[in-house]
């Protein structure tokens, strides 16, 4: 009996079964019959003719489909660690020297005298001495003799008294020298001493001519760096200061994925699963489809052969894990039991001579049943399928900077709509 219109699903290799076929279901050559053989198709109408079976791709789980593969991106946030371009790492910051530099200072240049003279203040005193144009004098009258600007007169003194106790003398004004009387008056000038005037700019006073003008300032010349700072050249000071700053982070991802700023990311690719299927009217097996052609007619009724019969039950039948599968069957001739783990039967509903049963098959994870209905002597092995992912096997996680995301996979719909 066919479970939901589907008779196996593809992912069948992963319960140990080929791609394509149901347990218990041989490939579509061995149900094919030889072209002309007239006889293979008259005993077996099914097997005559046959078209591909439609294949449905799905994935499962968070996969989609691309392109006829199962694709999933995944990201995570990347690791990163810390550090510094430059410098040195220490507590959770980069220490790095630097240099920085400053216009040096400058010394005004010192005030000069470049047209000679003394420094005062801010001017320079510049002297010269000036000589004395002296006094001219006249001659000196009354046959007096010119003794620099004096006229010296002389003349015999004249004796007076005894001429043993007397003695010279002379008159008012005179000096007496030895026998001879003399004086001396102020000789004429005929034109006085002066002093030369001073140049131009010079004022004089005395002998001494005095100029001044403004001193000259000098070219100024590199001063002094501040403190803590060192002379780099003439016109700049420089000093190395301590400074830090937050390392800086660098992402990394490990083998098997990109990075992308500050994300790793993957693709994980894996094939789509498969699911065959017929069109009304047609019955599959393994890939094939079989169009089922009207049985031969039945021989002459012959003598009657007595003993139970089982009629109406399926050899084998899919369904998705944790699902029921149902099929309905009737015994004539004794009545039905039924062995197989998750294998049931209905309590029977009697027609007339036949008993009809349903049975019943279950499973919660994927794989295969096997049930064996008993009628008497008679007996049929029914194989069930239970598609879906097998259950994980238990992992232990241990601690990972980079741990692999674990896989998620869904059961997919059994009977999906044809794309």
């Amino acid at each position: 009996m066919v479970v939901n219109g589907l008779v196996g699903f593809a992912p069948l290799e992963k319960l140990g079964v080929p791609e394509g076929l149901a347990p218990g279901v041989e490939s579509a050559a061995a149900h094919e019959c030889p072209p002309g053989d007239a006889g293979c198709n008259a005993q077996h109408p099914h097997r005559s003719g046959g078209v591909s079976a439609g294949v449905r791709l799905y994935c499962l789980g968070d996969y989609s489909l691309s392109g006829g593969r199962c694709v999933k991106a995944e990201w995570k946030t990347a690791p990163y660690r810390l550090r510094c371009p430059s410098g040195v790492f220490r507590g959770g910051l980069c220490h790095y020297s630097v240099t920085e530099t400053a216009p040096r200072p400058r010394v005004p240049g010192a005030l000069g005298c470049p047209r000679g003279g003394s420094l005062s203040g801010g001017s320079c005193v510049v002297r010269y001495t000036r000589s004395w144009v002296p006094t001219v004098y006249g001659a000196c009258r009354f046959g007096g003799r010119a003794v620099g600007s004096r006229c010296v007169y002389t003349k015999a003194a004249r004796w007076e008294g005894p001429p043993r106790w007397g003695g010279y003398v002379c008159d008012a004004g005179w000096a007496l020298s030895g026998s001879t009387c003399s004086r001396s008056v102020a000789r004429p000038v005929t034109k006085r001493g002066y002093w030369p005037a001073c140049r131009a700019g010079y004022s004089g006073v005395g002998r001494a001519c005095t100029g001044t003008y403004r001193a000259v300032r000098g070219v100024s010349v590199p001063g002094a760096c501040d403190a803590g700072w060192r002379a780099a050249s003439a016109s700049r000071c420089e000093r190395t200061v301590q400074r830090s700053r937050p390392a800086q982070r660098a992402y990394y991802c490990t083998a098997g994925w990109d990075l992308e700023v500050t994300r790793c990311t993957r693709t994980l690719q894996r094939d789509p699963a498969r699911i065959y299927y017929c069109d009304s009217g047609y019955n599959r097996v393994g890939t094939r489809c079989y169009k089922q052609t009207a049985p031969p007619r039945p021989p002459p009724p012959g003598p009657t052969i007595s003993g139970p019969t089982i009629s109406g039950l399926a050899v084998s039948g899919a369904v998705a894990a944790g699902g029921t599968y149902s099929d309905s069957f009737t015994v004539t001739g004794a009545a039905a039991s039924v062995t197989g783990g998750g294998c049931s039967r209905s309590p029977g509903r009697r027609s007339g001579d036949a008993v009809a049963y349903t049975l019943t098959v279950t499973r919660a994870d994927a794989g295969i049943r096997e049930c064996t209905v008993t009628a008497g002597s008679a007996s049929q092995k029914v194989t069930v399928t239970f598609t879906g992912d097998p259950e994980p096997e238990p992992t232990t996680t241990t601690p990972d900077p980079d741990p692999e995301p674990e896989p998620t996979t869904t059961t997919p719909d059994p009977d999906p709509e044809p794309e």
